[in-house]
């Protein structure tokens, strides 16, 4: 019984240090000490760094330099954003007025709605936002259910290749993390190339739900310092899209998640009002 007890407290501690030093490092980029999370969670310093050497061991964080604090790696981000959000700090991160923000937002057609909804994401989450627009549905979907005069005028502002948006590329380029030239122009280059994120965010669609993608996770080793989060928009459950951020592993999960996922959701209720 007091092995079990001693445990528990010390996985309680565990997780205490580990989303200290998560949302320390979010915070400042730098590597987090244990002093500072000794002063944070009221445990000596003494405690905190055999804490650190136990979440090490464990490969949830790493120290840069031998005399540093410490960082997160992509496993401690993935513990944090599966484990370790609160639901309440989650829920409560999205900005107050979004939703007044996305109803005051005038659309003039469908590609519209994609366009300004992805500059939307990437101001509100200041990332870098991408999105696909899967055009081959859309037709295939105007076909079956529209009348034929305005099946016709949609069909003729149309290609009907699927596409690939992005928005605020510019704030990878603000990060400490990118920038080193040769780190930033890779990550630029998958981006320009797009052919590889259609990929998964055509494969995210298809699964459906909010989907988290950190560091080494991604199939695309220029996305090894990067994470990127997706979630599907729809309409009427038959056109499948992909909306997404793309930030460093050092993003704010708890405030970029509910606002990309809310606005996933407006885009799906304004493809309801325009069709």
């Amino acid at each position: 019984m007091v092995n079990q007890m001693q445990k528990e407290l010390r996985l309680k501690r565990q997780k205490s240090v580990l989303t200290m030093i998560v949302k320390c490092h979010i915070s400042t980029a730098e590597p987090v000490g244990s002093h500072l999370i000794s002063r944070e969670i009221g445990l000596s310093s003494a405690t905190i760094r055999n804490i650190m050497y136990e979440l090490e061991e464990m490969g949830f964080i790493w120290q840069p330099h031998t005399s540093s604090g410490r960082v997160p790696t992509y496993k401690g981000y993935r513990m944090y954003v599966d484990s370790l959000m609160e639901e309440k700090e989650f829920l409560e991160s999205r900005p107050a007025n979004l939703d007044e923000v996305l109803s005051s937002i005038k659309f003039d057609s469908i590609e519209d709605i994609i366009i300004k909804g992805l500059q939307l994401c990437s101001r509100i989450t200041s990332q870098t936002c991408i999105a696909l627009f899967p055009t081959l549905k859309l037709k295939r979907y105007l076909t079956e259910n529209l009348e034929e005069r305005t099946r016709d005028i949609l069909t003729f502002l149309y290609d009907f290749d699927d596409r690939f948006y992005y928005d605020g590329a510019h704030y990878l380029a603000e990060q400490p993390e990118f920038k080193d030239v040769e780190t930033i122009s890779a990550v630029l280059k998958v981006l320009e190339e797009k052919k590889d994120l259609l990929c998964i965010l055509e494969e995210d669609s298809k699964a459906g739900g909010i989907k988290v993608h950190i560091g080494s996770e991604n199939s695309m080793s220029q996305f090894n310092r990067c994470s990127l989060i997706t979630v599907d928009y729809n309409l009427e459950d038959k056109i499948k899209g992909s909306l997404g951020i793309i930030g460093p592993m050092r993003m704010e999960y708890e405030r970029v998640i509910p606002a990309v996922n809310r606005i996933a959701e407006s885009i799906s209720e304004l493809f309801d009002e325009i069709i």
